[in-house]
């Protein structure tokens, strides 16, 4: 799912807050049931991957990170493809 017209610099810092504070409450909610949750994100940044494998390991749950390896051309035309397009996968419908 996506919203198209919609870029990462038409999304304020409040909102961004916003978004992974509810993502947040989801994933902690979804592992208090026992179910599996995979929170797939192009997060590049260590403390941002960091965040969400706190929440699960606050629970007492192991968490997997998987990390998809790209080259910086395919990474670079991906972003700019998006950005371009002005679609965002980022955001929480």
């Amino acid at each position: 799912m996506g919203f198209e017209g919609v870029s990462d610099n038409d999304v304020t810092h409040e909102q961004w807050k916003k978004i992974f504070d509810e993502t947040d409450k989801r994933v902690v909610e979804y592992l208090k049931q026992g179910k599996s949750v995979l929170h797939e994100t192009s997060w590049t940044k260590r403390w941002k991957r960091d965040r969400v494998r706190k929440l699960a390991s606050d629970l007492g749950i192991e968490s997997v990170v998987l990390y998809i390896k790209v080259s910086e051309e395919v990474a670079r035309e991906r972003w700019l493809k998006c950005f371009n397009m002005k679609v965002n996968y980022n955001l929480i419908g």
